[in-house]
């Protein structure tokens, strides 16, 4: 997992992995547009090539580049794909990681971290071998029996796990009283990437149309 940020009270933390990808996709696709727009000779493909690069850099940065998740001493913020969702520390009751990170707050509710997905398969097998029975290895325990793969650090799921632990740690030492849900979870719809996701169907449309 990539940490974007990391400071006493703050820690920004990203699927490695995907937002890796992400710049990789989007440098490839630049070149591959500037290659076809510059030379005179080519420049007339330039509607038919460009619609697909132009799709991948737009619609991959709220899949890719965008999902965080955002610990700090009082708050948890989770940006998820189109929704950011800001959680307070004393609403937090616990988290789940089988299946990636999970936020599990005190009224029942869930919120998934799109930023901190669980090992894949094979990874988590390397600490529990092929899982008893023939189960999925995430949902098992390391050798001793006492974490989930999937909370083992070296994973998006792990670390995040890791760094909520290390929250609440710090928050019991400083004496943090639970607010008995009084704070309020806040989510928000991003404006901004529900526009790059449209724009990601309609300027390949329109370049195409050209």
């Amino acid at each position: 997992m990539r940490r974007a940020d990391r400071s006493d009270d703050r820690t920004v933390l990203r699927a490695g992995f995907s937002f890796c990808l992400y710049i990789v996709l989007a440098v490839a696709s630049a070149v591959a547009v500037a290659w076809t727009a510059i030379p005179e000779g080519t420049r007339h493909l330039l509607p038919e090539l460009a619609p697909i690069p132009i799709a991948i850099v737009l619609g991959g940065w709220p899949v890719l580049g965008r999902p965080a998740l955002v610990v700090e001493r009082e708050r948890i913020v989770v940006r998820n794909p189109l929704v950011t969702v800001e959680v307070p520390a004393e609403r937090l009751r616990g988290y789940g990681t089988e299946r990636g990170l999970v936020l599990e707050l005190d009224d029942g509710e869930r919120v998934h971290v799109w930023a901190a997905p669980p090992p894949d398969r094979l990874a988590a097998a390397r600490f529990d071998g092929l899982g008893a029975a023939g189960r999925d290895p995430r949902l098992l325990r390391d050798g001793d029996r006492a974490v989930r793969t999937s909370r083992l650090p070296g994973h998006p799921s792990g670390d995040a796990a890791m760094v909520l632990e290390h929250q609440r740690r710090q928050r019991e030492g400083a004496g943090a009283a639970a607010a008995g849900g009084a704070a309020p979870v806040v989510r928000r719809t991003s404006i901004p990437s529900i526009a790059i996701a449209i724009a990601a169907v309609v300027v390949p449309i329109a370049v195409a149309a050209l």
